[in-house]
């Protein structure tokens, strides 16, 4: 039984191993598009939840927060992010 146990762990390693960096760099990828998009020079208003907040305020905010994102363009340079965040 030993045996046993023994491949077991040592195959959850070798699949958390191979997982956890791709995970890590989409995570990355997401998050970084989160503040490429609240720094984006036409929006002009960000809304969390239906609050008005600073660019400040919401790059603060982490992707796995974040339940969904929104543009609302009001004017050809005009544009509100809209972040709704997860409960």
């Amino acid at each position: 039984m030993t045996s046993c146990k023994k491949d077991i762990s040592e195959k959850e390693i070798i699949k958390s191993e191979t997982h956890t960096p791709s995970s890590k760099d989409y995570e990355n990828t997401l998050q970084k598009d989160l503040e490429k998009s609240i720094n984006n020079s036409k929006v002009k208003i960000i809304k969390v939840n239906d609050k008005e907040v600073s660019k400040e305020e919401a790059l603060k905010i982490h992707i796995n927060d974040v339940s969904s994102t929104t543009f609302i363009k009001h004017k050809p340079d005009s544009i509100t992010f809209k972040i709704i965040l997860e409960n």
